[in-house]
C-alpha cells in the first residue's frame, strides 16, 4: 500500500513567514516611494510668492505644492496677509483715494517655484514701499509723515497709475517726489507727467 508524505509543519511555518515578510517589504517599498514623492513635491513643488492689491494698497502673500515638470497642483493656496505699515498708514489717512470698482484685482509681485524666480509688474512699486531707513523704519513713512502736502500729491497719483495697471510710471513719480519742494510746482508735473503717459500708446496702460 502506498504512502502519501504531506510537508513538515515546519515547512508551512516557514512558507507562511516568508510570505509575510514579502509582504511588510513591499509595504515599506510603497512606503518609502511615497515619501520619496511627497519629499520631492515638497522641496522642488513648492510655488510661493507675493500679491498686490492695488485698489486698496493691500499685499499677501501665497504658497501652494504642484508636482514638477508636469505641473499638476496637488494642494490648495494658503494666502497670509502681508501688508505692511506704511500701506495702512495710507489707507487709514486716506491718501489714496477709495476704489471705483471692487478690490478684486491682484497683482503679481514676485513668486519663486522651486529654482525659477519671476518679478511682476507691482514689484516697481512695492521695492519703494519696503525701502528701509538706516534705522531701519520704512523710508516712504516718514517722507510721508514728514511732508503731509507733497504726499496728498504723490500718492493719489501713485494709485491712479497702479489701477491702470501702469506700474512703469511709478519709478518717475518717486524720484519727482524726492525732487520736490513745493506741493503746487509738484502737483503740476504730476500731472504732466500722467498725461504723457496717458496718451503714450507705449506705456502698457
Amino acid at each position: 500500500m502506498a504512502t502519501t508524505t504531506t510537508g513538515s509543519p515546519a515547512t508551512g511555518v516557514a512558507t507562511g513567514k516568508s510570505t509575510s515578510a514579502r509582504i511588510v517589504i513591499g509595504i515599506f517599498l510603497v512606503l518609502g516611494v511615497m515619501g520619496s514623492g511627497v519629499l520631492v513635491v515638497m522641496i522642488f513643488g513648492s510655488v510661493s510668492g507675493q500679491e498686490f492689491s492695488p485698489a486698496g494698497f493691500r499685499r499677501r502673500t501665497f504658497q501652494y505644492y504642484r508636482i514638477p515638470l508636469i505641473g499638476l497642483q496637488v494642494s490648495p493656496i494658503w494666502r497670509t496677509p502681508s501688508t505692511n505699515e506704511l500701506e495702512r498708514h495710507l489707507s487709514a489717512a486716506r491718501l489714496i483715494p477709495p476704489p471705483a470698482q471692487p478690490a478684486t484685482r491682484w497683482d503679481l509681485v514676485e513668486v519663486q517655484a522651486a529654482i525659477k524666480y519671476h518679478a511682476g509688474d507691482a514689484l516697481l512699486l512695492t521695492r519703494y514701499l519696503d525701502t528701509p531707513t538706516d534705522e531701519d523704519e520704512l523710508a516712504w513713512l516718514t517722507w510721508t509723515e514728514e511732508h503731509p502736502e507733497l504726499a496728498a500729491v504723490l500718492w493719489p497719483a501713485v494709485a491712479d497709475t497702479t489701477r491702470r495697471g501702469n506700474y512703469v510710471v511709478v519709478p518717475d513719480l518717486m524720484r519727482l517726489a524726492q525732487q520736490a519742494q513745493q506741493a503746487d510746482s509738484f502737483q503740476a508735473e504730476v500731472e504732466q507727467l500722467l498725461e504723457q503717459t496717458k496718451s503714450d500708446p507705449t506705456d502698457g496702460s
